[in-house]
């Protein structure tokens, strides 16, 4: 499991919040498989906070989703809480996944994995040097289509299948919960809407909207 993007910024700017080093590098670990560290990943940021939740902004700069964890981290528990379960990369991923997620699917390896790596690279100061976005200028962007655009369906979606790597992306969008849950929401509304057209049309007629079936007397 890599190293997110933006790991050492993130990293940074969680032990300048109070984290321990074990704590800092078992959120990075859930950040990777959240969101590959990108600001701007469609469905809620850095850490996937849904509308609605404490700390949710769509504002997609590093600086506003680092903001918004912290937030979210707050109000849900504190600094402390998630220290005190990190005696390890390997607890605070899991305690960080388990408490503050809480992800539809975990997917809990990935996430230790991620955490490990990220803690062996800030021991050793080696940092990925080519992962680094920092604004919605990211590589997992939302397409300008009516579909991209009304539900934030990622272009690895709405276009052709390149490389490997768009495949991948593509299916991790899927598998996330929020999606199905943006999908479905898209879907209603449009039945809802074709149903307040409908009614419009039938405004001032005798017809029924809705026809009921005729019942014929079945002679005794």
């Amino acid at each position: 499991m890599p190293v997110p993007q933006n790991a050492q910024a993130i990293y940074t700017f969680l032990i300048g919040q109070g984290f321990s080093p074990n704590a800092a590098a078992g959120i990075v670990g859930n950040i990777e498989q959240e969101s590959g560290g990108n600001p701007a990943a469609p469905g809620g940021g850095l850490i996937q906070i849904l509308q609605g939740n404490p700390g949710y902004t769509s504002n997609t700069s590093l600086a506003a989703q680092e903001q918004a964890m912290m937030t979210y981290i707050n109000a849900n528990g504190s600094v402390k809480d998630i220290n005190l379960h990190s005696t390890s990369p390997t607890a605070a991923a899991t305690y960080f996944s388990q408490q503050y997620e809480r992800p539809g699917i975990p997917n809990l390896a990935n996430r230790i994995q991620s955490a490990i790596d990220v803690a062996a690279a800030a021991v050793s100061g080696n940092w990925p040097q080519s992962l680094g976005l920092t604004s919605s200028a990211a590589t997992t962007s939302s397409d300008n289509s009516l579909l991209g655009g009304l539900l934030g369906i990622p272009s690895e979606i709405t276009g052709a299948f390149t490389d490997l790597d768009k495949l991948i992306n593509a299916l991790m969008w899927l598998l996330h919960p929020s999606s199905w849950v943006r999908i479905g929401s898209f879907f209603i509304a449009i039945l809802l809407l074709a149903f307040g057209v409908y009614a419009l049309m039938h405004v001032g007629s005798d017809e029924p909207l809705v026809k009921m079936p005729s019942v014929v007397p079945v002679p005794i």
